[in-house]
C-alpha cells in the first residue's frame, strides 16, 4: 500500500543555487516529488503542496531581511518531520528542533547529499511505519467492533430463547 506512495519533499532554502541541487536531487528519485521555496512565507501560502518532509535552512533572510527563519517555520508546521539545514553548528538550535520533529541536522559546510538522502529515507521509513500503526489500529477498531456486535446478537438469541420459556 504505502510502497508506490510518492513522498512530497518542501525544501526551504534561500541560497539558490544549494535549493536548486537539492531540488533536483530528490525530483530524480521516483518515491519523491520535491518543491522548492526561496522563503518560509513561501511555503505558508502554497495551498497545493503539502509537504510530508521538509528540509529546511536556518536562515532563510538573504533574499528578504525581515524573512521568517527556519526555527519559526518549524513551530507552526510541527507535526511534518524535517531536517534542518545551517551554515554553522547550532547545537542550542538543533535541540530546539527536537520539540518541532527536527530528525536531523546537518551543517552545509560538512554536507553531503547521500547523508540527506539517508535521512529523507529513515524519515519515510517511520512515515511508513507509522501509516501501518494507523491502519493496524483501525482494523483492530473494526474487528473490535464486529466481536461486539456479534456478541450483542448472541446476547439477544440468548435472552430471546430463555424469554420464550
Amino acid at each position: 500500500m504505502t510502497e508506490d506512495k510518492i513522498y512530497k519533499i518542501g525544501i526551504v532554502e534561500d541560497d539558490r543555487m544549494f535549493g536548486e541541487m537539492l531540488l533536483w536531487y530528490f525530483k530524480d528519485i521516483d518515491k519523491y516529488d520535491a518543491k522548492l521555496y526561496p522563503t518560509a512565507e513561501d511555503l505558508l501560502d502554497d495551498r497545493y503542496f503539502e509537504a510530508d518532509i521538509l528540509i529546511l535552512d536556518y536562515h532563510l533572510n538573504s533574499e528578504k531581511p525581515d524573512a521568517m527563519n527556519g526555527m519559526e517555520l518549524a513551530k507552526i508546521k510541527k507535526d511534518i518531520p524535517k531536517i534542518i539545514l545551517s551554515a554553522q553548528e547550532e547545537i542550542p538550535v538543533a535541540l530546539e528542533m527536537l520539540k518541532y520533529k527536527g530528525c536531523d541536522y546537518i551543517e552545509k559546510g560538512k554536507f553531503d547529499i547521500e547523508k540527506a538522502r539517508e535521512s529523507v529515507d529513515a524519515i519515510v521509513e517511520q512515515l511508513k511505519l507509522n501509516e501501518e500503526i494507523e491502519v493496524s489500529r483501525n482494523n483492530n477498531k473494526k474487528s473490535m467492533f464486529r466481536l461486539g456486535f456479534t456478541i450483542s446478537i448472541i446476547v439477544i438469541i440468548i435472552l430471546a430463547i430463555i424469554s420464550s420459556h
